[in-house]
């Protein structure tokens, strides 16, 4: 009999397995709403419990190892849990992308409501799972940020008892539907800003940024969320700039273009200059690098362990 390990892997080459891998809950699109699991666990007769929220974002609940047993699921997820608020992210699924680019010109009250809106209930939301104890600490292998691991040393707060709360977590904010050259510095500070910021005060620790640019709106980041300590810095952004106002005081949080390394033949050229770039921009910063957004390799995974040692050949340089 096929192991689960034998299955997964005869499906994504195409092969036909025994029978088809069951997945539930190892990533972000293959969850189940936690209020859905707990029904479900009630309808196998597993043991009454609370379901902990994994990812808040979709208030996806965690497949525990009994659940997994009972339906006899076969893949184990790798990923960590994460606090993501991308309060634009919400705004442009219900109005849409041209409604978001033109009112703030034409119905300014209304983007501010939403935005309050928006804010209200995601403070609603985390204040909720804080008292149902439904948090899980993300300071150490777990998802804090885009990508990045949560390892800290500053969380969870001195008087941390066991009980998981946001203050004792990190957070990561993001607003890459309004990055450059999308919206203005100045609409971005004026719209947005301001209730990402409150939402960012529940949190111990934020990881700022995804996709977005953001060097030209940086300054007025920082000065709203104090608390940032890693900041995303996409190809979209001006490195060099980036490096100047990160400095020592934060983490210089590099993503590589996936571009570069994907599909059939890997552009080496692009993906070295692209190393030289970061590093030469970085060279007095805390530089962490996060290779993410990589959909196809035509099966050549040699191509990655190539890309580790040619940065490390570099930063060691």
């Amino acid at each position: 009999m096929e192991s689960s390990r034998e299955r997964l892997i005869k499906a994504l080459r195409h092969q036909q397995p025994e029978k088809i891998p069951l997945d539930m809950g190892s990533t972000p699109v293959s969850g189940i709403a936690a209020g859905a699991l707990y029904e479900l666990r009630k309808a196998l007769k597993l043991q009454d419990k609370l379901v902990k929220v994994h990812e808040p974002f979709q208030i996806l609940g965690m497949v525990e190892e009994d659940i997994m047993n009972a339906l006899k699921i076969d893949i184990i997820g790798l990923w960590g849990r994460t606090n993501f608020f991308g309060l634009t992210w919400d705004i442009l699924k219900l109005i849409g992308n041209n409604k978001l680019l033109t009112w703030v010109y034409d119905k300014p009250d209304a983007i501010h409501k939403l935005m309050s809106f928006l804010r209200d209930i995601k403070i609603e939301q985390f204040k909720w799972m804080e008292n149902e104890r439904l948090l899980e600490l993300n300071t150490d292998n777990q998802f804090a940020g885009a990508g990045r691991y949560g390892y800290v040393s500053d969380l969870p707060q001195p008087d941390y008892n066991g009980l998981v709360r946001t203050k004792d977590l990190w957070g990561w904010a993001e607003s890459q539907e309004t990055g450059p050259p999308i919206i203005s510095p100045a609409m971005f500070s004026e719209f947005f800003l301001p209730y990402i910021s409150d939402l960012s005060k529940m949190f111990g620790l934020i990881y700022y940024g995804c996709c977005e640019g953001l060097h030209d709106r940086w300054e007025a980041i920082i000065k709203k969320i104090p608390n940032i300590r890693s900041v995303s810095v996409s190809g979209w952004s001006d490195f060099k700039k980036m490096g100047e106002m990160l400095g020592k005081n934060y983490v210089y949080s590099r993503k590589p273009i996936p571009t570069y390394i994907s599909g059939k033949t890997p552009n080496w050229n692009l993906l070295k200059k692209d190393l030289e770039m970061t590093i030469e921009a970085a060279s007095e910063c805390n530089l962490e690098f996060i290779f993410r957004d990589i959909y196809t390799i035509d099966g050549d995974r040699q191509r990655l362990k190539e890309w580790v040692d040619m940065a490390r050949s570099a930063l060691n340089s």
